[in-house]
């Protein structure tokens, strides 16, 4: 599947838990809705998708693609471990 480059680099960081990297696919002003709650600024998703990542190790698997004027919609299979304790 042929992605664009940052749709492609958040699959990448987010299946190898690279929060840093996650988070600098985003603008500093970025907002993103994510398990519930509003994450607002690069800083922010960094803290959220590295705590979610400590939490479910999900990994992305893109499964289509589509993009309009205004808007992108990636279509993915999302698996996480199954956390033991």
């Amino acid at each position: 599947m042929n992605l664009p480059k940052v749709v492609a680099d958040l699959v990448e960081t987010q299946n190898s838990f690279d929060s840093v990297a996650y988070a600098k696919c985003f603008s500093e002003t970025a907002v993103v809705f994510g398990e519930g709650k509003t994450h607002d600024g690069r800083k922010e998703i960094e803290h959220w998708i590295a705590d979610s990542n400590e939490r479910y190790k999900a990994t992305i698997k893109p499964a289509g693609f589509e993009e309009k004027e205004t808007e992108s919609l990636l279509m993915a299979e999302i698996s996480k471990e199954a956390l033991l304790y």
